[in-house]
């Protein structure tokens, strides 16, 4: 019954799983389900995940202490067993009744949005004592629930802020376009031709001599659906040379596919994320991408090719065909002098998948082509004004879509969603008129309007793939990493990593890294003046944890930026006074998001109330202490309170375990928590928590497994062990052991350290730089390789 199923729900609390959503309006309005509500901006605004059978969440809040006061909007669809709000009511409180976590449960009646509104109040215990009230409107369509939470003693001063705000929510016209929108925006993706199994995708690439493109979207929940069907596949270039000359096929668990077996690559029940990868029908990954961007994708699609080609082309001398098939050299052979307008066009496409923008353009004069292609090229070189000036009157839904394309990039999305509509509506047969409908009914997908721009030199050579290249000679290693961390530094300050087109905070946490790297070296003139202009970078960081998000990495971009800063403090880098100011904003932020486990984390799910994460925490107690002995006093209960939660996750074979809710490390884990561990073991000796020994046995822990764990080296997606490892694991976790050998009598350092350098010399690339998880990227690695050498190699007399 639709009752059992709302009442089984209406328990959601302040912890279910959310995206965030930029809200910049002050009035939230919902055209989907008819309702708008005030948007205060002292409150953080998100939509959480809605479970099953709900179809709609959005919740307003304020997190202080780990507790939440919120206001959250549930809404199901009303079924014919449904008449009105006293049965729904009446529904709900027999689950509360029988749910030994709810107390005190009353009963009332309100008003709200000019009906009457029937509601239950209780304590709910969640280890936390909340007070909880939901209020129940029901509609022709639709049931509301308007929920109220706070902590119980805080309730009665909460209802002041929210009564105006349940006051200020109203039904409005309901969107009555939006699932002709939903209906056209499914059709993103239908251009291509995707494999509906591995051994569907096999067969076809055997018969066709092609490699399988292996697309990963997995989010085991966590997330819902996938991405990049109304992205990198709507894509034209993406879209064309798929079709050409590869087998695309989903990737899904328990495909059977060759590449599966760790022997042979690894995909598991653990493994997360998204990323493509190359294989042969035989199964053989020969290559993967380091993003979903479309321009590096499209790269690697090339690049690959050349060393795996297949199919030769039906005619060689055919430069439209080899234009499909993003054989651009030979192209360019053919049309070293163009003449003529069909020539040019040629040229054209040549340079515009070149990214080429001058060229392009020029070429677009000589073969007197349209303001369509003018606009293009603008719209790619980030000359938006000028796209929109060229696009401003035509009606033809490319020239309609990335006028929209320019404008929002000057104006904002709100600016077009006008024009979005009208593509969308009237030319519904038109690829451009899906995509235009999938950005207008996914608000994550907004970022497509992006996809139109070309990518930064620096960003696209972050994406590049370099060859491992070992170096035996230690010293010259250490050099190349230096010089390659030198070379890189943009002028700002950071690092251009994978993940900068993404999002700032990891241009903090890895500029962070590579900075603590130079300081061993400041001596050098240029190492001065790069972390001078590091130092800078990171001061002027403004980061603020946010609970509400499903993944927040503000948590990493905090801790070493605590510990980059306090290092600064130590050799005399910046202003003291600065750095200092910087740490103590940080350390409040920490203490404000602290778990009541003790730790942090970096995601945040209904399922585990409390986040505290080990592998996230134990750097922090690290990066407090350096803090607290530099500048920044950290409120000593702070420390004790993290140092205990780490003290939960040891077990006695010498391993930590991941989580705090999931406790010590279990049977058969022991391999993936083997990289972690010596941090965990050095955080605790730190805080006088634990003594040497507990040293030796997480460092033995390591040196066991560390021949199985290094076979995730060089890998896009997470967690690819049989038992979860994942690649980003590696150099971090060799350089906190690293740290941790230090700690140990200098008779008993050399057998751990022998090993430790073996194993960092096998992320060396050929450029010097290190690299173990292709989506963080090489100047990430080449940091932490960097430390790790400069810890483990004897300085010299």
């Amino acid at each position: 019954m639709r009752l059992t199923m709302l009442a089984s729900v209406a328990l959601l609390l302040c912890l279910a799983p959310s995206v965030r959503v930029v809200a910049a309006d002050k009035v939230y309005e919902n055209t989907e389900f008819g309702f708008k509500i005030d948007n205060p901006e002292e409150w953080t605004f998100s939509e959480p995940s809605p479970p099953d059978d709900i179809l709609f969440s959005v919740k307003l809040a304020k997190v202080k202490n780990n507790t939440e006061t919120s206001v959250t909007i549930h809404i199901a669809e009303r079924g014919n067993d449904v008449n009105n709000s006293n049965e729904v009511r009446d529904a709900v409180e027999q689950l509360w009744k029988r749910d030994e976590q709810l107390s005190n449960i009353k009963r009332g009646k309100a008003r709200y949005a000019g009906q009457d509104a029937q509601w239950l109040k209780g304590t709910y215990d969640t280890g936390t004592r909340y007070t909880l009230r939901q209020n129940f409107l029901v509609t022709e369509d639709y049931i509301y629930v308007l929920q109220e939470l706070a902590p119980e003693k805080e309730f009665k001063d909460a209802e002041k802020t929210f009564e105006p705000l349940l006051k200020s929510f109203h039904f409005i016209e309901i969107d009555e376009d939006r699932t002709r929108l939903m209906e056209l925006a499914d059709y993103c993706g239908s251009e291509i031709k995707f494999a509906g199994s591995w051994q569907q995708a096999a067969t076809r690439a055997q018969e066709q001599d092609r490699l399988v493109l292996v697309i990963f979207e997995v989010y085991r929940g966590v997330i819902e659906g996938r991405f990049s069907d109304r992205s990198l596949f709507m894509h034209p270039d993406i879209v064309e040379i798929v079709n050409e000359r590869f087998v695309p096929w989903f990737w899904e668990p328990g495909s059977g596919a060759p590449f599966d077996d760790p022997r042979e690559f690894g995909l598991g029940p653990s493994t997360f994320g998204n990323g493509i990868m190359f294989a042969t029908a035989a199964g053989r990954i020969v290559g993967q991408t380091t993003t979903l961007d479309p321009y590096h994708v499209y790269d690697r699609c090339r690049e690959v090719l050349k060393e795996h080609p297949g199919a030769p082309a039906e005619n060689d001398k055919n430069p439209k065909e080899l234009l499909r098939r993003g054989e651009l050299e030979v192209v360019a052979e053919l049309l070293v002098e163009p003449i003529g307008k069909d020539a040019w066009a040629l040229a054209y496409e040549l340079h515009r998948k070149l990214r080429n923008g001058e060229e392009a353009l020029n070429a677009c004069e000589q073969m007197e082509g349209s303001d369509f292609d003018e606009a293009l090229i603008h719209v790619h070189m980030g000359e938006f004004a000028k796209a929109e000036k060229l696009l401003a009157r035509s009606k033809e839904p490319q020239d309609m879509f990335f006028h929209c394309v320019a404008v929002a990039q000057q104006k904002g999305f709100d600016a077009v969603k006008d024009k979005l509509r009208e593509l969308a509506l009237g030319h519904p047969a038109n690829r451009w008129a899906w995509l235009a409908a999938a950005v207008l009914t996914e608000e994550r997908l907004i970022g497509v309007l992006d996809m139109a721009t070309w990518p930064e030199q620096a960003q696209v050579d972050a994406w590049s793939i370099p060859k491992y290249e070992i170096e035996t000679d230690l010293e010259k290693a250490r050099r190349g990493a230096l010089d390659y961390l030198l070379l890189k530094q943009d002028s700002d300050g950071k690092w251009i990593n994978p993940r900068s087109n993404r999002s700032g905070l990891f241009d903090v946490a890895i500029a962070s890294i590579c900075g603590t790297s130079l300081l061993p070296h400041k001596e050098e003139v240029l190492v001065q003046a790069a972390l001078d202009k590091a130092n800078e970078f990171i001061v002027e960081s403004d980061l603020k944890l946010d609970p509400e998000l499903l993944f927040d990495y503000t948590i990493w971009a905090e801790i070493f930026a605590l510990d980059f800063l306090a290092r600064c403090n130590e050799h005399g880098i910046g202003d003291r006074g600065k750095n200092s100011k910087a740490m103590k904003a940080l350390i409040k932020d920490l203490e404000a998001n602290q778990y009541p486990g003790g730790g942090w984390g970096y995601f945040h799910s209904a399922d585990i109330p409390d986040n505290t994460i080990g592998f996230v925490t134990a750097p922090a107690i690290l990066a407090l202490q350096r803090a607290n002995e530099n500048g920044a006093k950290v409120p000593p209960r702070m420390l004790e309170k993290a140092l205990k939660s780490i003290e939960v996750l040891h077990h006695e074979g010498g391993t930590f375990g991941y989580m705090w809710a999931t406790g010590p490390t279990k049977p058969g884990r022991e391999a993936e928590a083997s990289l972690r561990s010596p941090l965990y073991a050095l955080a605790l000796n730190r805080g006088e928590k634990g003594d040497k020994d507990v040293i030796r046995k997480a460092l033995d822990a390591y040196v066991r497994f560390h021949d199985h764990t290094i076979k995730e080296r060089g890998k896009t997606v997470c967690h690819t062990g049989p038992e979860a490892t994942a690649a980003y694991y590696l150099l971090f976790g060799y350089r906190f052991a690293a740290e941790a050998v230090l700690e140990l009598p200098e008779k008993e350092q050399e057998k751990y350290r022998k090993v430790l350098l073996k194993d960092v010399q096998q992320y060396r690339l050929e450029d010097g730089s290190f690299c173990d998880y292709l989506s963080v990227g090489r100047e990430y690695g080449a940091g932490m390789a960097l430390t790790t050498l400069d810890l483990l190699i004897p300085a010299k007399e």
